[in-house]
């Protein structure tokens, strides 16, 4: 297999989702990625509540239809994807300014980062 970059990924999603009504588009990306989150969570809290092992080839599976359809809406909004990431590193970065989130003590300053972005 070649090597995958961002934008021959975003480029090989179009073989999959074709385009049809932008209105359907949007509403099968969203709620196909809606579920596939779910997929993510089913492991997560096996894992987490009943303790059962992590099974990590579910997750990668499943996070790969994660991206596949975050990519999809990508598409169908005329995005180019190494932009979407870039402005989330400078989220991120404005947001984590010391370079990690607690859960527990985590506090953003959204005024400053939605000028930054």
């Amino acid at each position: 297999m070649e090597q995958i970059t961002i934008k021959s990924y975003q480029k090989d999603i179009t073989r999959t989702f074709k385009d049809h009504d932008f209105k359907d588009n949007l509403k099968n990306c969203c709620v196909g990625l809606a579920g596939e989150v779910g997929e993510v969570l089913e492991p997560i809290k096996k894992f987490c509540w009943h303790g059962k092992q992590l099974d990590l080839e579910s997750l990668e599976l499943e996070l790969g239809d994660v991206l596949a359809y975050t990519f999809a809406l990508i598409n169908y909004l005329n995005l180019d994807a190494e932009k979407v990431i870039e402005k989330n590193i400078k989220k991120r970065n404005a947001r984590y300014a010391r370079g990690d989130f607690r859960i527990h003590t985590g506090r953003f300053n959204r005024e400053r980062i939605s000028e930054d972005v």
